[in-house]
């Protein structure tokens, strides 16, 4: 026997003409006998909660196999009531060792339905327009690492605006002029910036900066470039042009430049292509040097490019899509797309980034061949909703005051 190789199937064969025991005794009265046998005072063998019930059948079978090849003549040379001791013996102890089993993978399988269970975590980081049900969006630009301002959004409650306001829907300049100098910016990871120097002002769809003498906003190309993003990424969504004037109401002259400053056009400020943007806190989304396009064709194939080291694509390794361009812009990846696959946070950066992307051309946009119909709160059975705007902020950054 010991040279011979028995599979399952050979075993459990054997195994069925074995002869039928029956014991009639009750469980109660076998599990104290064994008891007082000392039959349960060895240690409990541990067991993986992974681990296959396939090899402690073998076991089993394999016990099972010696006990009718070399005990086949002491079993049939026993009395009836030593022959059903021994197989109620038997018995129990398989039944406990496989209810032992059974709770251990019925543990197991709970803990992996709680899990699949639970809600995905919201990992978006724009703001969209359902969020302001009862809030206000107060966008801002912040001085990022790179000599460019990174466009952020902090969701304030309507509670808080009345409280500070009086109202539910004051303007942006009211907010900034209320919030920007209680923001925390080294606390969001930005160099400080905010409040800008001088006075912010509106009349209409226009807002007027009124610079001192000595605001230093042209000391170096790179600081102008700040202060211009600044603004427009502050004022773009709910203005027309930022005016930048001296005291005496003339055209503010930056030195970088060297002949007064024309208004900055907020019209079609906002068509960039959205990039993935490295900062002290973390990773953001921000337009490519404020590159700006005619079409959002044109925006959109412009994110598969990377010309420089600052800001990084934000599409997928070996990813590559179409864009039809129509009242709704379509997204074609030419294979299927299993997000379930990648990085999640890596696949919402590339699907938020081409989302604001297409808003800067008031647009939404409609993907296609996405193995998911639903995923991270987005539904890819119909457009997705555009976002009002980047980079979410929690409000406690900023201060009360």
């Amino acid at each position: 026997m010991k040279n011979e190789k028995w599979d399952d199937q050979q075993l459990e064969e054997l195994l069925s003409k074995a002869p039928k025991i029956q014991d009639h005794r009750s469980k109660e009265d076998v599990f104290a006998r064994l008891k007082e046998a000392g039959a349960f005072e060895e240690e409990p063998v541990q067991r993986s909660k992974k681990k296959s019930r396939k090899p402690f059948m073998l076991f089993g079978l394999t016990a099972a196999l010696t006990l009718l090849t070399f005990g086949s003549v002491f079993y049939f040379s026993q009395s009836p009531s030593e022959e059903k001791s021994i197989a109620s013996f038997d018995n129990e102890k398989a039944d406990q060792q496989d209810k032992m089993l059974d709770t251990e993978e019925e543990t197991a399988e709970i803990q992996e339905m709680a899990i699949r269970g639970m809600p995905e975590e919201d990992i978006r980081t724009s703001v969209y327009e359902e969020q302001l049900e009862n809030a206000s969006a107060f966008h801002l630009g912040l001085a990022g690492d790179d000599a460019e301002s990174v466009p952020v959004t902090i969701v304030i409650p309507k509670e808080k605006l009345i409280e500070d306001f009086g109202k539910e829907e004051p303007t942006q300049v009211e907010m900034y002029n209320k919030y920007a100098a209680a923001l925390d910016e080294q606390a969001a990871g930005f160099n400080e910036l905010h409040p800008v120097k001088g006075t912010i002002e509106e009349q209409g769809k226009t807002v007027i900066h009124t610079l001192p003498d000595d605001h230093g906003y042209d000391e170096s190309a790179g600081k102008t470039a700040v202060y211009t993003g600044m603004l427009t990424d502050t004022f773009g969504k709910n203005y027309e042009k930022v005016v930048m004037q001296n005291k005496d109401g003339t055209p503010v002259t930056f030195k970088e430049v060297g002949t007064p400053s024309e208004p900055i056009d907020l019209a079609d400020s906002s068509r960039y292509s959205y990039f993935l943007d490295e900062q002290k806190k973390g990773t953001f989304l921000s337009p490519n040097f404020r590159q700006t396009f005619s079409t959002v064709t044109e925006a959109l194939n412009y994110m598969k490019v990377e010309e420089n080291d600052i800001y990084k694509t934000a599409i997928l390794p070996g990813i590559d899509y179409h864009v039809t361009d129509g009242d709704v812009v379509k997204v074609s990846f030419t294979a299927p797309l299993d997000l379930d696959a990648v990085d999640s946070q890596q696949a919402m950066q590339m699907i938020e980034a081409m989302l604001l992307t297409a808003s800067g051309f008031n647009k939404q946009i409609l993907f296609e061949n996405i193995v998911q119909t639903e995923w991270r709160g987005f539904r890819f059975t119909e457009p997705l909703p555009k976002p009002v705007g980047a980079n979410e902020l929690p409000v406690d950054l900023i201060e009360a005051k």
